[in-house]
């Protein structure tokens, strides 16, 4: 190898490592591990890390500040501030036990499978359960990531159909491509293992957002529900939030479904496809409604999210401790008050 190479290689590499010493945190796991001074209102029971890169992702969601063309903020994602900090010192902070979870999220760009190996491989001598939030990768890079101890999948869809996805995700990923990573998470991982994430207020209807649902749960999958948030900078910072009253709605109907309580035909929509009725004993549905597991964040085990789409101070959309009874008699008699009158 000539000397020039050598030269470009010992760069690269130097600038990776130099890279790789630095991993970004939510701005609560941050204050939970005394990263950074602070008090969280809710204290989050996942620490949430995502791969430090200077620069952007290499997908161009329109929705989201790490977006190729966005003008948001580098350090945020959805609502929240995400600042670097050395990786040593984060898992330092984590061996103290405090999280039940450890979730990894992935930017796409040159060289994040690499980082992802190197994250996972310095975390997982922890040993707390390792979930990964990634760009599509190959059956085989999943098989590594599983060897190196992920133990669960999470995947952005986002977009319940094509059409929307192509519009929102722009032209880096594709629906098809989507759905056969989806097909090999659960074969490497396993039925229950892997996540897929949606985003709730990016155009779709209920019925459609059912429909994509009960496809994902039939194949042995789990729903994360998320309500859109306009970022400054980005495409959608002037489109708004979903109503409370749609999201309560699709994260009933999600529940329902998951825990095998009704199937889709028991869903009834009206002329604008939103849920009209849910045919099943009505004292059943108002003891699950009084439970407050509909409501609470939905994804991996262990994920509450703190205000990631909401301000503290409310409305909530994912509820990260499960809602009191004060609560859960404003979801009944506003949020869901025109479905229940239908039963």
């Amino acid at each position: 190898m000539s000397l020039s190479k050598l030269a470009i290689e010992y760069f690269y590499s130097f600038k990776i490592c130099k890279v790789m010493h630095y991993i970004r945190v939510s701005i609560g796991t941050a204050i939970l591990l005394k990263l950074v001074k602070g008090i969280c209102q809710a204290t989050p029971t996942t620490a949430y890390l995502m791969t430090y890169y200077n620069g952007k992702c290499k997908a161009n969601c329109a929705f989201c500040p790490q977006a190729r063309n966005s003008k948001g903020r580098s350090d945020m994602l959805s609502r929240v501030l995400w600042p670097k900090f050395k990786l040593s010192d984060v898992i330092d902070a984590l061996n103290s036990k405090t999280v039940k979870r450890i979730c990894v999220q992935a930017l796409n760009y040159n060289g994040f499978v690499r980082d992802i190996s190197r994250i996972v491989n310095s975390l997982s001598s922890i040993g707390i359960p390792i979930s990964l939030s990634t760009p599509p990768v190959s059956i085989n890079v999943l098989k590594e990531f599983k060897s190196i101890g992920v133990e669960r999948i999470g995947i952005s869809f986002d977009a319940v159909n094509p059409e929307i996805f192509s519009e929102i995700k722009g032209e880096t990923y594709s629906w098809n491509q989507h759905v056969k990573f989806l097909d090999n998470a659960l074969k490497v991982f396993g039925k229950g293992n892997v996540t897929v994430h949606i985003i709730i207020g990016l155009g779709e209807n209920e019925y459609e957002t059912i429909k994509f649902v009960n496809e994902v749960i039939n194949k042995g999958a789990l729903i994360g529900l998320f309500a859109f948030t306009p970022i400054q900078g980005t495409r959608l910072e002037h489109v708004a939030k979903p109503s409370v009253e749609k999201y309560r709605r699709l994260q009933l109907s999600t529940y329902l479904l998951e825990k095998e309580i009704i199937k889709l035909e028991d869903i009834e929509f009206n002329s604008k496809s939103e849920v009209l009725r849910i045919n099943i004993e009505k004292d059943k549905l108002l003891k699950i409604i009084d439970s407050g597991l509909p409501f609470i964040t939905r994804g991996c085990p262990d994920c509450n999210r703190p205000y990631y789409n909401e301000e503290p101070t409310g409305p909530y959309y994912n509820y990260p401790l499960k809602p009191g009874k004060n609560e859960i008699e404003k979801i009944k008699a506003i949020d869901l008050h025109n479905l229940l009158s239908y039963m």
